[in-house]
This record gives structure tokens, C-alpha cells and sequence, in this order.
């Protein structure tokens, strides 16, 4: 998506009245606000420059002399907004932000680009701050952005408008969120009767945090069942497994699960998920937050967003 499709109108402050720094961005947050671009803070929720001004899920980003990016993840977007600030002199008041966000130095800054993104800021340090910083090198091209005065002038500088703006897709943005876990001490008539109500191919066994110990998939459930239904034994519980001697109702996810479980990230980069599911011939992934499992990843649900037909709804 090229900057001039993200760069309305009605996205823009040029130039801005402010000369300290975060009446600017507050200015250009309720900006993007009044247009519909971002969703207002609902009953007992912070606004967001307070988050930002916390430095929760936000980053500072130099672009060179004169021109920063403020990078904020957000929910309450729901997709890549860009807003942007152009002052008629430099910025004031930049380094208290720069203490919180950790930012490099920025030198008198003038032009304030602000990102917002539902997705973690990972995606947005691999493609889209390198692509910003490569088309602003030059020192000509830093020094017209800092001299616009206008939209119209603005929208006429096509080497900065013209930008292909990326943003890498992540396994979250493909997941399907967590509907059932078991627990090492369910019982498997339990395990099995929820599977075949709910069409369940691949259930997590998880431990007290959430935390993954092992799987059941549909392939495990019919490796414990058959021998059971061979041996004429049925589904009654309290008969005896032949086997190993203990009764139905005492066998447990844990004795059955496959404890070799292959996770990805929620902020992992989708290609490399979908690679890896390729690679090792896997339907699905859980996908962990944390160490937490959160969802799945399937290779249909991968594919799609790939191709850019969005999540099933």
C-alpha cells in the first residue's frame, strides 16, 4: 500500500499550530479520531496518548534530521492507520518521550509520522521503519518533507507519496483463537467425548499457566481407541485396558498425548509459520503467547490471509 492511499486528508495536520511535541500528537491522535481512522476510548479505558506517554506498546523511531515516527500497537484500529504532522518550526519538548520510549536521538524534529497498527511492532521494525528510513536518507528528500506547508504540497512530493508501505503479516493475524484445553488428569472418555461432539481434531493438554505439555490430535484418539474396539471391549467404562492392565476410566490425557509438541509465535512471521507447517507436513500449530498457548494456526487459514482473503469471521 502505497503512503498516498494511507495519507488522507483527513489524516494530516499541515501545518500543526504546536510547538511542543505531544500537544501535536495529541492533536493528531484526536485527528484520527474525528475521522473514523481510529476507534475513541470506550468508558474507563486510557487514551491512548496517555499510553503512549507510558510508553506501552509504542516506539520512537528517527528517520534522520528533522523527522520522526511514532509507532503505536492498538486495538483500537483495524488496520495499518498512518497519520501525519508537519510543523512550521521544530518540534519542543521531544526528549521527555524520548526518556520513556527509549528512542534514539532525534534532532529537532519537525515532521511527526504516527503508525498505528493492531498487530505487534515487530512487523512494522522489519519492513516498514527500513522502508521509511531508505526513501528519507537523502538529505534533499528530509528537507523538502520538513518544507511542506500544505496537503497539496504534500501529495505532490511523489518519491515520499509514492512509498510502498509493508507491514509483515504475523501468525496472529491468521490464528484462530483457543476454544478447548484439557488437563493432564482428564480422563480420556472425557478427551473422546468432546472431540466427537464438537469436531475437534487436536486438543492441548495444558499444565496450570496454560502452558503447552502435550497434544491429543485426532490421529492419537484413534491410536488409544482401535485397540479397545478390536479387543471387543467397547467404549464401558471400569473394563480392564489389555495393555496395561488399568481400567478405561483411569487412562489419562497424559498417557495418551504426544509430549514432542512444535509451537509458533503469535508475533512469528506468518511466511515462516506457513513454511514450517509445509516443511514438516503439519495441518496445524498452536500458536503461544508467552509460553501461554493462545490458538492455532492452520494451513487453510494461513493460506487465505496469505493471499490476502482476510480470517474467517
Amino acid at each position: 500500500m502505497k503512503l498516498a492511499d494511507l495519507l488522507t486528508p483527513g489524516r494530516m495536520i499541515i501545518p500543526t499550530s504546536h510547538r511542543d511535541f505531544s500537544h501535536a500528537l495529541a492533536a493528531l491522535l484526536s485527528r484520527l479520531e474525528e475521522s473514523g481512522a481510529v476507534e475513541g476510548p470506550r468508558d474507563g479505558e486510557d487514551p491512548l496518548f496517555d499510553q503512549i506517554l507510558r510508553g506501552s506498546e509504542s516506539e520512537i523511531v528517527a528517520l534522520g534530521n528533522g523527522i520522526v515516527v511514532v509507532a503505536v500497537q492498538t486495538p483500537r484500529v483495524e488496520e495499518l492507520v498512518l497519520g501525519l504532522a508537519v510543523g512550521s518550526v521544530p518540534f519542543e519538548g521531544i526528549q521527555s518521550l524520548e526518556a520513556i520510549s527509549g528512542a534514539e536521538t532525534v534532532v529537532s524534529p519537525q515532521v511527526m509520522l504516527l503508525l498505528m497498527t493492531p498487530r505487534g511492532l515487530k512487523g512494522l521494525r522489519q519492513q516498514a521503519f527500513p522502508a521509511l528510513k531508505r526513501t528519507m536518507r537523502e538529505r534533499e528528500r528530509r528537507d523538502r518533507l520538513r518544507s511542506v506547508q500544505s496537503v497539496s504540497q504534500l501529495r505532490a512530493f511523489s518519491e515520499f507519496m509514492d512509498l510502498e508501505l509493508f507491514e509483515t503479516l504475523q501468525v496472529s493475524d491468521a490464528s484462530d483463537p483457543l476454544v478447548y484445553r484439557v488437563y493432564p488428569d482428564t480422563p480420556m472418555s472425557e478427551v473422546l467425548d468432546l472431540m466427537a461432539r464438537r469436531g475437534v481434531t487436536a486438543l492441548p493438554v495444558v499444565g496450570e499457566k496454560h502452558e503447552v505439555l502435550g497434544m491429543i490430535t485426532a490421529g492419537e484418539a484413534l491410536r488409544y481407541l482401535l485397540p479397545r474396539r478390536r479387543a471387543g471391549r467397547g467404549e464401558a467404562s471400569g473394563e480392564q485396558n489389555p495393555d496395561s492392565g488399568t481400567s478405561e476410566e483411569e487412562v489419562k490425557a497424559r498417557d495418551v498425548m504426544s509430549r514432542s509438541v512444535m509451537c509458533v509465535a503469535e508475533d512469528q512471521d506468518l511466511l515462516d509459520a506457513a513454511n514450517l507447517m509445509v516443511n514438516r507436513d503439519v495441518a496445524q500449530l498452536p500458536v503461544i503467547r508467552e509460553g501461554e498457548i493462545v490458538g492455532f494456526l492452520s494451513r487453510d487459514a494461513a493460506l487465505r490471509r496469505l493471499l490476502g482473503r482476510g480470517r474467517d469471521k
